[in-house]
């Protein structure tokens, strides 16, 4: 029995091409071999969803969506009655990103201001955010914007273009994060820094941003695309830790040759032709961190179609919460899409490539 299975997990790693090595000791389970409890499938068009936020109501046991359409509208699904509303806006704003502090308290994020809402649209509350010179406001599903008490959480991005590495290294070395508390309008100074790791600051591997999120400690968690470094920075303490969290399947990257910076073919290629880490997510209902990890592959199909990034075979590394490996999911090509991934109370919602707006429920991977 045990002979048979090392053969299955052997041909599955053929199958996709891919290298394992000796010196990693955690298991690798591929994807089909995790418990699927469900597949639901959701009352709208996923695909034009910019952003999905997944909230649980303690004091009504409910279960919500949140959902942030193309259209800049926000919409809140009931994941029981299937029920979809829109909050409708008491003004026309352009929004960047939100943050749910309960089911009635909404905050929306625009360049430079911050508005409270009701889940019936009307407006609570409107906080100005004083301008940064050289820079613009942003957040994104890779670097989330959160409300945590009265301190607003998103990042400072530079004004202009980067077309030298000069302009590139000044950018990495440059602070990324905001810290604003609304109550006391004015900004918070991080004591300590995050400075991008060693391998990233003098080879340019086409990485700009870190992934970053924030757990219910008030760690500060950041990722880096073509690194096996997570850096954690506690809010509180100012104590920074840093963690190897590698990948089986990650293989350290040629650099990007920076005269093609603007070549969007060139970028498409190397993207899919070097393998990458892709965001880091935590899950607050089992203590359990994820890193996405997206496999190398090839970019040309015999047939010389071309393979995008939702084709490649990727993985999930599954960590306590010492940021200790404890297992690797590996999903096969285009089964399902590693940018939609939802934490729920009763496990990872991941949505499926071949049934539209249909994700499949992982029981927490409680295989793993």
């Amino acid at each position: 029995m045990r002979i048979f299975i090392v053969l299955i997990l052997l041909i599955f790693f053929l199958r996709c091409n891919l290298k394992t090595k000796d010196i990693y000791d955690h298991l690798v389970i591929p994807a089909n071999k995790c418990l699927v409890t469900d597949n639901i499938q959701l009352p709208f068009n996923t695909d034009s969803v910019h952003t999905i936020k997944y909230f649980h109501n303690k004091n009504s046991s409910g279960d919500y969506l949140f959902l942030k359409s193309s259209g800049n509208n926000i919409y809140f699904l009931n994941l029981h009655s299937k029920k979809l509303t829109l909050i409708p806006f008491p003004t026309k704003i352009d929004i960047i990103d939100f943050a749910i502090h309960s089911i009635d308290s909404i905050y929306l994020l625009t360049e430079d201001i911050i508005y409270l809402i009701d889940n019936k649209g009307h407006l609570i509350n409107t906080i100005e955010i004083p301008s940064i010179k050289g820079y613009h406001f942003f957040a994104s599903s890779l670097f989330p914007f959160y409300i945590i008490d009265s301190l607003a959480f998103f990042y400072k991005y530079p004004e202009g273009i980067i077309n030298s590495l000069d302009k590139y290294h000044e950018f990495i070395n440059s602070d990324r994060e905001v810290c604003y508390d609304i109550k006391r309008q004015q900004f918070i100074d991080l004591k300590n820094k995050i400075h991008y790791p060693k391998e990233l600051k003098y080879h340019f591997k086409y990485v700009f941003n870190p992934c970053r999120i924030i757990d219910d400690k008030m760690n500060l968690i950041y990722s880096f695309e073509h690194s096996d470094t997570v850096i954690l920075l506690n809010y509180t303490s100012q104590n920074i830790q840093t963690f190897s969290i590698k990948s089986k399947f990650f293989e350290n990257n040629n650099d990007f040759d920076f005269e093609k910076i603007n070549n969007f073919s060139e970028i498409a290629r190397y993207l899919i032709q070097n393998s990458r880490y892709y965001s880091i997510l935590y899950d607050p209902y089992r203590e359990l961190y994820y890193r996405i990890h997206l496999c190398k592959y090839t970019y040309y199909n015999k047939d010389n179609s071309i393979n995008l990034r939702t084709d490649v075979p990727w993985s999930i590394l599954v960590c306590n919460k010492e940021f200790k490996v404890i297992k690797e999911i590996l999903f096969e090509p285009r089964t399902y899409y590693f940018n939609h991934i939802i934490i729920t109370k009763d496990g990872l919602l991941i949505k499926k490539q071949s049934y539209a707006n249909t994700y499949s429920l992982f029981n927490a991977f409680t295989t793993l």
